[in-house]
């Protein structure tokens, strides 16, 4: 398959010289593909109802007849000044004043009047533009959700009402299942039930959680609206630059997508991050098709912030570990350097001046690996993971409202990840709704409420022969973002990890120590102990009161359940319950290597394959079926295995 190598350009800013010379650069990198329009509608339409496509339609001319494919936008993200002056009622608003115009994202994507302008801008550039030659996939808008987080506004607080009213029926069920007769708190009506601005000292957590995904559901539902207007014009793929930091729900936008996307800038400590990204947005597609979007050729800023620069190298790393966890193409934001707004200091490949610089020679590294890679991988496929771990944007709204002592979803996931990777592991990250009856172990770590039918789900998968790995923190809240009543933990669950009385506090401030083998260390968090049944006990912790049980494993069937009722502060704890767990489960390192280099599994049609790279600025070893190999730093080498298929 071809992989894609890309660029965001904004060719509405520049005339017809400046554009000649960045396709001729273009061309000398062999970035094949632009991703155009997406900031775009005040030139498309600078007055209301006045379109203006001429000039977009012959820049789309000019790439195609220089072979540069095109990724179309909806300009949706940054609404003109005619829509947004006078008007503050449409304006996106949070806790405090509604915003004004001058970034992107300042109007509500609720509010009706902005919905019937997305129509039409989006119904003209599909018929217009997208029916044009090299359009070979769409993305709609741009980060949803990166720049501001739920809306408060006046329309928001209807149609949250609307939402309450079909989720529960009737009053008295919403206020059961909240538990609202707490602090006085029940309700009369839907349309008393406020909208999680301030209150002293803190709001419900059933509302708070629930604002959080009702504005999940409103963001899905204007991604739907523009992609059914696009598919009645162009049989393009449809995807979304997004994000796991966003404010979506990626698990159920990605079904109204053809392939996923995300945009990721990880600083040159922080590179595991793009991996879980990769695999991410590779798990959420049946096919696995995913593409980095965009990332910093070389140095990510603005006027109130910069990252530092990159070393040289780095970013060619991070497209092979793109491409080597199965991505379809990678992306750079930006190609020439904005004259002018607020990211004066972003990396980009050409500088105002149409020069190349520092970037450029990123680029150039980044052009050279894709073609080794090529070289390689175009005839051969992703191998299979044998590890999943479980991710849920619901799971991150109920952390959202429920968190303490700095808890953040997506670094605490990244813990389980990173032990797994480190010990080239090689690993799926899925929605809860995928199948996983092909994995030998599932980990569910940080998903606060587990209902009934993912439970029994589970317990088969235990029952065939699978580990299931529950916890840190799992299933210790119902769904409606209250306690368990019949344990810390449902007693449904309990039975499969054959323990009972289950119980969970904080270890915040107790200097609660867990010992695990020859290891001990701090716990962290909310810890989840119990009594056991028949499930044998793995670790305790032990106070000068009490001594506690937090990891238990159990026989379910044919297969295991194990209860990880902690998550250590100690990496070196962490990595050898997770590799016990693995070893038990009988699966084998990909190799024996130094932190900083991973593995990945392929195969073609003969032979399997390892992929092995170095992500640090230093030179690493590992030792690959008893041979041992040294790899530069930020390179990358393919590792042949001594059997066939």
């Amino acid at each position: 398959m071809h992989f894609i190598h890309s660029t965001a350009y904004y060719p509405e800013l520049w005339d017809d010289n400046t554009i000649k010379n960045d396709i001729i650069n273009m061309k000398k990198l062999e970035i094949d593909t632009v991703r155009i329009g997406e900031f775009a509608w005040s030139v498309l339409e600078p007055n209301e109802n006045d379109f203006q496509f001429e000039r977009f339609s012959y820049i789309m001319d000019t790439l195609y007849e220089n072979g540069i494919n095109i990724i179309l936008c909806t300009p949706t993200a940054t609404p003109p000044i005619w829509m947004s002056h006078n008007h503050p009622e449409r304006m996106f608003r949070d806790t405090g004043s509604p915003v004004v115009h001058g970034g992107r994202q300042h109007i509500c994507t609720n509010n009706p009047y902005f919905r019937k302008r997305v129509e039409i801008i989006v119904e003209k550039v599909a018929s217009i533009l997208g029916t044009k030659k090299g359009v070979i996939a769409w993305q709609i808008d741009n980060e949803l959700k990166c720049n501001v987080g739920e809306c408060f506004c006046d329309e928001c607080n209807s149609q949250w009402h609307d939402w309450l009213k079909k989720r529960y029926k009737t009053i008295e069920n919403l206020n059961t299942l909240w538990g609202a007769d707490v602090w006085s708190q029940a309700y009369q009506d839907f349309s008393q039930i406020p909208q999680p601005f301030r209150t002293p000292p803190i709001h419900n957590p059933s509302l708070e959680t629930n604002y959080y995904q009702f504005s999940h559901d409103k963001v899905n539902e204007f991604f739907k609206l523009q992609a059914d207007i696009i598919r009645k014009y162009s049989s393009s793929p449809i995807t979304h630059n997004s994000s796991r930091w966003f404010r979506v729900n990626n698990d159920e936008m990605t079904m109204l997508q053809d392939f996923t996307s995300f945009d990721a800038y990880p600083k040159k400590e922080n590179y595991r991050s793009l991996m879980l990204d990769c695999d991410r947005f590779r798990g959420l597609q049946k096919d696995g098709k995913f593409m980095c979007m965009e990332t910093s050729p070389g140095y990510n800023g603005a006027t109130k912030f910069f990252d530092g620069v990159l070393p040289t190298g780095f970013v060619a790393a991070e497209a092979t570990a793109v491409q080597a966890l199965g991505g379809i193409g990678f992306g750079y934001w930006h190609f020439h350097q904005h004259r002018a707004g607020c990211e004066l200091i972003h990396g980009s490949i050409l500088s105002a001046d149409g020069s190349p610089n520092f970037c450029y020679h990123q680029a150039e590294k980044v052009r050279d690996r894709i073609k080794k890679l090529n070289e390689k991988l175009d005839t051969s496929s992703i191998g299979k993971a044998e590890v999943a771990i479980h991710y849920s944007d619901k799971a991150r709204a109920f952390m959202q409202t429920e968190n303490y002592w700095g808890m953040e979803y997506n670094s605490l996931v990244q813990r389980i990840y990173d032990s797994l990777a480190d010990m080239q592991i090689f690993r799926d990250v899925i929605p809860t709704y995928k199948d996983v009856s092909k994995y030998k172990i599932v980990f569910t770590p940080f998903i606060y409420a587990l209902d009934d039918e993912f439970i029994e789900k589970m317990k088969s998968f235990c029952e065939n022969g699978g580990t299931w790995v529950v916890g840190p923190m799992t299933s210790i809240r119902t769904t409606e973002h209250t306690v368990n009543i019949d344990g810390g933990i449902p007693r449904k669950l309990e039975r499969i990890l054959g323990i009972k009385n289950s119980t969970v506090f904080p270890s915040y401030g107790s200097d609660l120590i867990m010992r695990y083998g020859k290891t001990k260390s701090k716990t962290t968090h909310l810890i989840t102990a119990f009594e056991t049944e028949t499930a044998e006990v793995l670790s305790q912790i032990t106070d000068f009161n009490f001594t506690k049980n937090i990891i238990s494993i159990a026989s379910v069937g044919n297969g295991k359940a194990v209860l990880l009722g902690t998550l250590p502060e100690d990496k070196g704890a962490l990595d050898l319950i997770i590799s016990d767990i693995v070893s038990n489960a009988a699966i084998r390192p990909l190799a024996d290597a130094d932190n900083g280099i991973f593995t990945v599994p392929w195969h073609d049609e003969h032979n399997e394959f390892v992929i092995a790279f170095n992500f640090e600025n230093s030179e690493k070893q590992m030792v690959f079926q008893n041979e041992k190999y040294i790899i530069e730093p930020y390179d990358v080498v393919f590792l042949e295995e001594k059997y066939g298929i």
